[in-house]
């Protein structure tokens, strides 16, 4: 399983498309530092700079979500069904090697290059803020760990869909679904601004389908300053704003995405024993 992991890094790292993504989020990193700086320029460095840019954060950092679906379903839905169509993953599964092992390694590998592409980048977002404006959310760890945990899903999501189809109809695949999860939470928001029921079931029941959007959610909360929590809980403004979560997610969604994660992988799995090579 190890040997498989090693081997998924190295052909990530090698392929054009990884190099890619790395300069879109680079380039990305760049221009928010640009804004940022702007902001400075127009605001000074007081408290309205830093208000403003508490809330810019959170709008750039939902755009670097975006990059993050990408790069996690791009990479996962090469890392099998290329394999797959050229007979690769043949010649390795005819050697004393599990389909359970090929699978777990293949997962492992991609793990480790998502993960440390959105810690790395992601922090290099918050020290680009801090050096532009000097400003960081109170909590970048957290949210650092919620968005990570997002892509991992995500990337979970386009493995499985790789053992069954194609490369881009994988990838294209896993995008569409974390676009309408991600609607489908703006639709729960909305109810609780309408009261509205039906919408809050939406919201709610795709956070149990897909749980990308609760993580973002997470993440939105641990961005967010105290102060401007403090202050649209007393305005009750809850739902008034969809890039604005004034509560935490409780421990039990986590669980549940930890568990959905497990599945997607054990799915992955038994999607490649009942395949025939």
């Amino acid at each position: 399983m190890r040997v498989v992991a090693g081997l998924t890094l190295r052909e990530m790292l090698r392929r054009r498309t990884t190099l890619a993504l790395l300069l879109t989020a680079l380039a990305f990193v760049a221009l928010s530092g640009w804004a940022f700086h702007a902001l400075v320029s127009s605001y000074g460095p007081g408290g309205e700079a830093q208000l403003f840019s508490s809330e810019q954060l959170v709008f750039v950092m939902l755009v670097f979500s975006g990059i993050l679906a990408l790069t996690a379903s791009f990479l996962s839905a090469a890392a099998v069904a290329p394999e797959l169509e050229s007979g690769v993953a043949l010649s390795l599964l005819a050697r004393p090697m599990t389909r359970l092992r090929y699978v777990f390694g293949k997962w492992l590998g991609l793990a480790v290059l998502v993960g440390s592409f959105s810690l790395l980048t992601g922090g290099l977002e918050f020290v680009t803020v801090f050096w532009a404006v000097g400003y960081a959310p109170p909590h970048p760890v957290y949210a650092l760990l919620a968005l990570t945990a997002e892509a991992l899903l995500l990337m979970t999501l386009a493995l499985l869909c790789s053992t069954r189809l194609s490369t881009i109809t994988s990838a294209i695949s896993s995008m569409v679904l974390f676009f309408l999860a991600w609607m489908a939470g703006m639709a729960g928001t909305l109810g609780h601004t309408l009261h509205n029921v039906t919408l809050q079931r939406i919201g709610e029941v795709s956070q149990l389908l897909l749980p990308t959007d609760g993580l973002w959610q997470a993440a939105q909360y641990y961005l967010e300053p105290p102060t401007v929590l403090a202050l649209l809980r007393s305005l009750g403004a809850q739902g008034l704003n969809p890039f604005v979560s004034l509560a935490p997610q409780p421990f039990a969604f986590y669980v549940w995405a930890a568990l959905w994660l497990l599945a997607m992988v054990l799915l992955a799995v038994w999607s490649m024993q009942r395949r025939e090579l």
